[in-house]
């Protein structure tokens, strides 16, 4: 088509376009378009400028269907007032079909592949070409993207472009016309833009035509396509003029998609940054309000899971002494996991502390994970670090294998690593100054704080709740012997086997020298007995190596029961357990004696 026939098929489309405009009102019609008046105004301006997609928007927006648009370009064309395009290329709309088949492809085209592919797809299918190749720039080579080619070995022709995609080289006549923004013809081997291996598959000594692809003067790529097969010449003005105007509005379309594509990356990017604000908002104002470093570690992580959708959040203490975690904050766990992460024994700090200074998450797939026992869904693990020691281990996870957690979610989760690390901080000092540094149980302050607390549970609850007490036997013979790091070791020893028999929720304090206590909640007097003779057992058995001598000590346990029908004062049960350790240490030693609710222990002495 020449340009005086494109001329005269839009001035008919922008005279149909004011006929709607009249029928509908402008302003109505740039509502549906979603333009503005300025912009509607230009685009029925027959003195201005063809602005392609401002009047497909118009086009679609005063219901002009592209089968409507299509019949009224072959009508142009009967009448003699559209030229129909000459070749085996389908007869009819011309300049207009063009315009609304790569709109169309704008429309519906889901990304810049899709829409690459439709373009291509037009020039041959639509538009009579015989081949089609669009290639997108990367730095100072064109990738293909979409090759049409009916009936061609079109995969080994994109496998040989990928391998040696075609350079811009400045001088070269391609590069030149490029710049101008104009198609060029050219022929296949005698120009050095295509490969050999891929020269070959297109077709040695044939000839092609290549346009460039612009968008606000930025160069994207090109667009290649050949004349139709038996129509013999070179290529014409008409072609050529067709070839460049599908490249311009490819190009402008494509620069539209990257805009928008730009646009939308920017607005999630905001989004993403709008809910860390919120997120660091939030968790400042539990750091300020929360009293106690439990609550206000359980509500960070209540915020952050309903904030990231998470089913469970949890926070770990890192006993560096001990080569534990220590679970000191949770939400959504349930039971099962909140027993089994009470404390995780057997870490080695040089994972964690190799991890410290890392700042994207810790790897939710390796070691890490492997450290938490029946951690079966996505998960974010980060590690708190102060000066580059790991001193904590928190995260968040899902159930749902199928949900995993997005590069943005994660972002959210590094923002609160401060206020975590603040919270975490609260509870290790409380953590420190409420533990035995040598055994790493708790103290004896500690020790009846909490039982005050777990007396008045179990009297609201009404379960019933035990208590040991424990005394090494004869321990100041192996100080006297051996010295008193031999003892310590003795006693670490007693610590850690006092741990290991008793359960996940039961509070372990060392409340003197070789004195230790146990608290059991929900614990009848004969599971606590059994849990007594259990620790009796396990020290019995346990020998320590000090210096290449075998160590071993004995312990006797008195065990005291709070019946909730006949509720204990602290010290009441504290005197009761007293009393039945006395007695076993009077009976012989390395025993267990037990004082049930009811009886009569007035006659006993005091160990004190």
């Amino acid at each position: 088509m020449d340009r005086s026939a494109a001329r005269r098929v839009t001035s008919h489309f922008q005279r149909a376009l004011r006929k709607a405009c009249q029928e509908h009102g402008p302003g109505e019609l740039a509502r549906r378009a979603g333009l503005g008046a300025q912009e509607v105004a230009d685009a029925l301006d027959p003195e201005a400028q063809p602005d392609l997609p401002l009047q497909a928007a118009l086009a679609q927006a005063a219901g002009f269907s592209y089968e409507d648009f299509l019949l009224w370009g072959r009508r142009l064309a009967d009448q003699g007032q559209a030229p129909a395009r000459s070749g085996p290329g389908p007869a009819g709309p011309g300049a207009a079909g063009l315009l609304l088949h790569v709109a169309q492809a704008f429309r519906l085209a889901e990304g810049e592949e899709d829409l690459c592919g439709r373009v291509t797809w037009s020039l041959v299918r639509d538009l009579g070409f015989g081949r089609a190749l669009l290639l997108l720039k990367e730095g100072s080579l064109l990738r293909p993207c979409s090759l049409h080619w009916p009936g061609g070995d079109a995969p080994g022709l994109l496998a040989a472009l990928q391998a040696h995609p075609p350079g811009l080289h400045a001088g070269a006549m391609v590069y030149e016309s490029f710049a101008l923004g104009r198609a060029l013809p050219l022929t296949v081997g005698q120009d050095d833009f295509f490969g050999p291996q891929a020269g070959r598959l297109w077709g040695l000594g044939r000839e092609l035509a290549l346009a460039p692809l612009f968008s606000e003067r930025e160069f994207l790529g090109a667009l290649a396509a050949e004349r139709p097969e038996g129509q013999p010449g070179p290529w014409g003005e008409e072609d050529l003029s067709l070839l460049e105007a599908v490249a311009t509005l490819a190009g402008a379309l494509l620069g539209s998609l990257r805009l928008y594509g730009e646009l939308e990356r920017k607005n999630q990017e905001m989004e993403i940054h709008l809910r860390e604000l919120t997120v660091v908002s939030e968790l400042t104002r539990i750091l300020n309000r929360a009293k106690e470093p439990a609550e206000m570690a359980r509500q960070m992580l209540l915020l952050l899971a309903h904030t990231l959708e998470a089913d469970l959040g949890f926070l770990f203490w890192f006993n560096f002494k001990a080569g534990e975690l220590r679970l000191v904050g949770s939400h959504g766990l349930g039971p099962e996991l909140q027993g089994a992460w009470e404390i995780l024994p057997g870490i080695g700090h040089r994972l964690l502390d190799s991890l410290a200074g890392q700042d994207g998450p810790a790897p939710g797939g390796d070691e890490l994970r492997g450290l938490l026992p029946g951690l079966k869904g996505p998960a974010l693990l980060r590690v708190i670090a102060t000066r580059q020691r790991a001193v904590g281990l928190w995260g968040l996870g899902r159930w749902d294998l199928e949900r995993p957690f997005a590069s943005g979610e994660e972002r959210v989760l590094a923002t609160a690593d401060e206020q975590m690390t603040v919270a975490l901080n609260s509870m290790r000092l409380r953590l420190v100054a409420a533990t035995d540094y040598l055994t790493g149980l708790f103290t004896r302050a500690h020790f009846m704080e909490a039982l005050e607390q777990e007396i008045r549970l179990a009297r609201f609850l009404g379960h019933p709740l035990g208590l040991l007490l424990i005394d090494a036997d004869n321990f100041k013979a192996i100080n006297d012997n051996h010295g008193h790091q031999a003892g310590d070791q003795v006693l670490s020893a007693l610590g850690r086997a006092l741990k290991a028999c008793t359960r996940g929720g039961d509070l372990c304090a060392r409340i003197g020298g070789e004195e230790f206590a146990v608290i059991l909640p929900r614990c009848d007097l004969e599971a606590a007995a059994a849990a007594a003779e259990k620790i009796r057992a396990q020290v019995a058995g346990q020998v320590t190596n000090y210096r290449g001598q075998p160590l071993s000590v004995t312990v006797s346990l008195g065990v005291a029961l709070m019946d909730p029908v006949q509720p204990l004062h602290r010290d009441e049960l504290v005197r009761r357990a007293d009393q039945a350790l006395y007695r076993a240490k009077r009976g012989g030693r390395d025993r267990v004696e037990t004082c049930s609710p009811g009886q009569d222990d007035a006659a006993w002495g005091s160990l004190a």
